[in-house]
């Protein structure tokens, strides 16, 4: 069931992703500063994803080194973008938020790539 609801989470993060993208680029009224940083939020959140939805659906090959993965991204995700799409909008500095949210994208590679070597029985 976990599984199933990581997927279903993370690709309504790529649709969020996407209509993002579109309000930055159609109703956003954002300065040049501001225009970067949206965009890298919306990069990085239809990036991760994606990416993601493929660890979800892995999961069962990848085991509790898939969830942690998966997990990562969905906090990572929010954390990450959402601190920047809240800079980009408001002017606001959400602090530490960013920086652990790149964190928790980071761990969700690495944690990938472990569950990639791991060997199963």
């Amino acid at each position: 069931m976990l599984p199933r609801i990581l997927t279903a989470i993370l690709a309504l993060k790529g649709a969020a992703g996407v209509a993002a993208g579109a309000y930055g680029a159609h109703a956003g009224g954002f300065d040049a500063y501001d225009q970067s940083l949206w965009e890298t939020a919306v990069l990085y959140t239809l990036a991760h994803a994606a990416v993601g939805v493929a660890v979800s659906l892995t999961i069962p090959r990848l085991g509790l080194l898939g969830i942690l993965s998966a997990l990562a991204f969905v906090f990572g995700i929010a954390g990450f973008a959402g601190s920047l799409m809240v800079l980009a909008h408001s002017g606001t500095s959400l602090g530490l938020v960013a920086p652990i949210g790149g964190t928790l994208l980071i761990l969700g590679w690495v944690l990938l790539a472990a569950g990639a070597l791991v060997r199963r029985p």
